[in-house]
């Protein structure tokens, strides 16, 4: 029976100091690893918080450069579900499709030809994206919900106020590119103002974690 929920989106980024998530527009996680964006101390992190998570939501870039949805288990031996913003879809032979032992939604304006019945397609056709993924996320009982981005769906997110907080890995070096990835894409048509709840260093990262003022 499907139960009415509160959910609690969580957007979860590692970025340079100057704010850029990747170099370049496609750029995959491992060479994100190589230049410093991101260390063992952060991918612990990171599987820390997808085992406390019930879903995961993220643009198809993100997770054709993640190779996948990372296949990390919660404490009951079960995955979150993964949820992807495409109207595209993902490449044919994409890991992605091999991973049938995740749940994996796709979220998309139109119905894609999708050849895997374990992949479950959700339409919002005329409806505002975010609304529908929100309803979507309460209609199922996701109660904690993490936004692994892009850009572009962290910029509708945030312009929706669907956000609650920010949790983000703060890398020590600069890109300073003008074909850099942002945390946040431009767009946005107010200032979201946050309250830092902790502030934790290892090593040379930052782990900051905000909660967005509303």
């Amino acid at each position: 029976m499907l139960t009415m929920k509160k959910t609690t989106i969580i957007n979860v980024m590692a970025a340079s100091l100057d704010g850029f998530v990747a170099v370049h527009s496609g750029q995959s996680d491992h060479e994100r690893q190589q230049q410093g964006f991101t260390e063992s101390m952060d991918q612990e992190h990171l599987h820390d918080l997808i085992k406390s998570a019930d879903a995961i939501l993220l643009g198809s870039q993100t997770m054709i450069a993640a190779g996948g949805a990372l296949d990390v288990q919660r404490p009951d031996g079960t995955y979150p579900v993964w949820i992807t913003f495409t109207n595209r879809g993902i490449p044919e032979g994409h890991n992605f499709w091999k991973q049938r032992h995740i749940k994996r939604w796709i979220v998309s304006k139109h119905i894609l030809d999708i050849d895997d019945i374990l992949v479950k397609n959700f339409v919002y056709d005329h409806a505002d994206p975010v609304e529908f993924c929100i309803n979507m996320l309460q209609k199922f009982g996701f109660e904690r919900v993490l936004l692994f981005g892009g850009g572009e769906i962290n910029r509708l997110f945030y312009e929706a106020g669907a956000v609650d907080e920010l949790i983000l890995t703060i890398c020590p070096l600069l890109v300073a590119s003008s074909v850099g990835v942002p945390i946040v894409n431009p767009g946005l048509s107010h200032i979201h103002n946050m309250k830092l709840e902790s502030v934790k260093q290892h090593g040379n990262l930052i782990f900051a974690h905000y909660h967005v003022i509303k």
